[in-house]
């Protein structure tokens, strides 16, 4: 059975290595296209995450009057799951090449870092933490409005 893969400048189904043979690197035309996908999934994860928490299981568990005893715990692991995921998008994008201090998007990836960085120097004031979940999730929104299609 052969092996089929596509090479993308072309848009040909390529054979067992033909694309080589004709000068196209499959395996580099595959990498920034592949690169891009896991910045989008990692800010959906990222954002999907701070949206949850803050507008479903925040009112959840404050309905129930498990906030903020045990609700916070919840927020404290999506903040460190934020930060986690912000560290690997820089970390493939400096990868890539594609990080540029200069643009936009990369200022507020670096200030999403970075407030999510100051929420744990509230660690004794939970309604502040709120607050800066609120202008995280808020800050998210401004940047898949700018940069809707591409991460960085």
């Amino acid at each position: 059975m052969p092996d089929f893969h596509e090479c993308f400048s072309s848009g040909v189904f390529c054979c067992d290595r033909s694309c080589e043979y004709k000068g196209i690197n499959p395996v580099s035309l595959m990498g920034a296209s592949v690169v891009r996908d896991y910045l989008m999934l990692l800010r959906t994860v990222w954002l999907g995450g701070l949206w949850i928490c803050t507008w479903l299981v925040r009112p959840l568990l404050g309905q129930q009057g498990y906030f903020p005893q045990h609700g916070l715990v919840v927020m404290h692991g999506m903040i460190l799951v934020g930060i986690a995921v912000a560290l690997l998008m820089i970390a493939l994008a400096v990868f890539d090449g594609v990080l540029h201090p200069q643009s936009r998007t990369t200022q507020i990836l670096l200030a999403m870092l970075l407030l999510s960085l100051a929420y744990f120097g509230l660690m004794p004031w939970w309604k502040l933490q709120m607050m800066l979940m609120h202008a995280l999730c808020v800050l998210g929104v401004v940047w898949v409005m700018i940069a809707p299609r591409s991460v960085l």
